[in-house]
Order: C-alpha cells, then structure tokens, then sequence
C-alpha cells in the first residue's frame, strides 16, 4: 500500500470518527442537553446558597530600627563581651520582623486574640451577614443567643462548646499574611461574612502584634538592665564598667523606645477599611462551571450507551455464524 492511500484511509477514518460521533452527540441531544439544563440549575442553587464572603486588607511596613542599631555597633565593637557577661543585646530589625510573622500565625498568639476579642461566636456560629441591619445571622443549631449557650451536636472529639484549638483553626483558615521580598512591605487580609468584623480583625492583628513584641523587649530590657547593674556593683575592673554602663545606656533606650513607639514592629500604610464589594464567592463562573460539567457528563453517557449499544450489537447471535 502506497503512502498516499494509507493517508487517505487515514484520513477517511478520521472522517467517519467525526462524522460518528456527531450522530452519537444528535441522537443523544435531549439527554445532553437535559443533563446541561439539571447541573446548570443545581449549580445556581449551590452558588445562591453560598453566603457573601468579604475581605478587609492592612499593608504595613517594617517600622525603622533606629533604636537597635545602637546595640548592633556595640556588639559588633565588644565581641564576645557582651556574651560572657551573660547578657542579649537583642536581635536585629530583620529578626525581629521574623519573630513578628510567625508570632501572627502561631497558636499561642491567636488563641489569647480569639478570647480577648470574643471571636468564638461569630467564628463558630456565624451563618451569614444581613446588609439591611448590619448584624452577624447566627446558626440557631449552633448557639442559641436567648439562653446563650452552644446547643450544637458534635461528634467525635468535638464538644457542644468549641476549644482554642478549633477556634484558632477556623481563624487561621480566614487570615493570610504575605510579604513582598523586595520592599519587605507585609499585607495582613482577613476575610469573613462580616465586613465589619473583617476590618476590626485585621485591625487588631496589627495592634497586638505591635503590643505583643514591644511588650516583650520591654520587659526583657528591664531585666538586663537590672542584671547589668548587680554586675556593676560586683566588679571593679573599669574596662568591664564601661562595658556595662554602655549596655545599660542601650537597653534604656530599648526600654524608652518600647515605652513610647506604638507601631513598634509595623507601621500602617494603608489601614483596613468596610468592604462594600465581596471577595467571594464568584457565583458566575461556578454556574459556567456547573454547566460545563453537565455537557461533559452528558457527552461521555451518550459515547458510552453508543459503545455498550454497538458491543451487544456485534456480539450478536448474527456474529457468531461462520
């Protein structure tokens, strides 16, 4: 067989491919298309059913560590010292920007957030939000706002009332912090039903994170500072003196600093305000989704009815005769 006939069978079977499944696709039209209209109105119910879901964004920077780069000279120019008097002279700026976005994920941190806010109830029974009366709908099955208990039925190591543990997993699903490796700027975004609870949340992430770490060097500047100087008393060794006079000087200002910067870690760029246009979800495309899931399957029961039709067929008593 020549080149040009073996193409041309080739391409006559191409042909009769198209041509076959076109019949297959016209014989099946009403069940396809049935198929498209069912996934299509079952995907408009889904997408309606689903509440409106609204973002509220922080963008920060990381505040200027002036007030560390003091210390940072000194331990550069004291060596070992600093160390073998048994004393931190603090991290610096990076570091402590490091030790702030993980402090923001962290359970402990949250935790102590959730419960400080009363965010438990609106987490966990939250069903959706009314735009007329600017309230947070609960679920009633959840928790019952009357005699304000959790009447829910929970199964397994679930109680009626949720655990930290459960509240700080429904509240990491609703924070996302990313930060832009070139300018080191950091967006804290916080979506909920409520677009007033979205905005006070990412809010007070950056409030307390600022308050949780200037707390933190506060304190511990305070206590080197109270160990520096029992060592102070103790030595007559005027090199060692005025090393310690030196860190006690940096840890004052550490302790002021701490004291009276308020964004301490971040500094506010563009603060969190109302939503008033929802993040998600996306109704339309999950229609068009919907839709092109019914073509699919309507297309793919129609070959395989053809193929098991067309089987029985050639198995067929009438096959068998020689």
């Amino acid at each position: 067989m020549t080149n040009s006939n073996m193409s041309a069978n080739a391409e006559e079977r191409d042909i009769t491919t198209v041509h076959d499944m076109m019949v297959i696709l016209w014989e099946n039209k009403v069940s396809i298309a049935l198929l498209i209209c069912i996934c299509a109105i079952l995907s408009v119910i889904y997408a309606r059913s689903l509440p409106d879901i609204y973002e509220a964004k922080v963008v920060v920077m990381p505040s200027s560590t002036e007030g560390q780069s003091g210390l940072g000279n000194i331990a550069n120019s004291l060596g070992g010292l600093a160390s073998l008097a048994g004393v931190s002279i603090g991290s610096g700026g990076s570091d402590k920007i490091v030790f702030a976005l993980e402090t923001l994920k962290s359970r402990q941190f949250n935790e102590d957030l959730i419960s400080k806010y009363d965010m438990t109830i609106p987490l966990v029974a939250g069903l959706k939000y009314d735009m007329d009366t600017n309230e947070l709908i609960l679920d009633e099955q959840i928790y019952d706002i009357r005699s304000e208990q959790w009447v829910r039925q929970a199964d397994g190591p679930l109680k009626s009332e949720p655990t930290p543990w459960e509240t700080f997993q429904r509240f990491k699903e609703l924070v996302t912090i990313s930060q832009e490796s070139e300018t080191g700027v950091v967006t804290i975004s916080v979506k909920h039903f409520s677009p007033m609870l979205a905005k006070k949340w990412a809010r007070v992430l950056v409030e307390e994170i600022n308050s949780f770490v200037r707390l933190k060097e506060r304190n511990e500047a305070e206590r080197s500072i109270e160990f520096l100087e029992a060592k102070l008393s103790d030595t007559k060794l005027s090199d060692m003196r005025n090393i310690f006079y030196q860190l006690i000087e940096e840890q004052t200002k550490t302790m002021m600093l701490a004291e009276v910067k308020v964004d301490y870690v971040f500094t506010v760029i563009d603060s969190s305000s109302v939503p008033d246009v929802r993040a998600e979800p996306n109704r339309l495309l999950l229609v068009l989704l919907g839709t092109m899931i019914g073509a699919i399957l309507g297309i793919l029961i129609a070959v395989l009815r053809s193929f098991k039709k067309n089987k029985i067929f050639s198995d067929g008593p009438g096959q068998k005769e020689g």
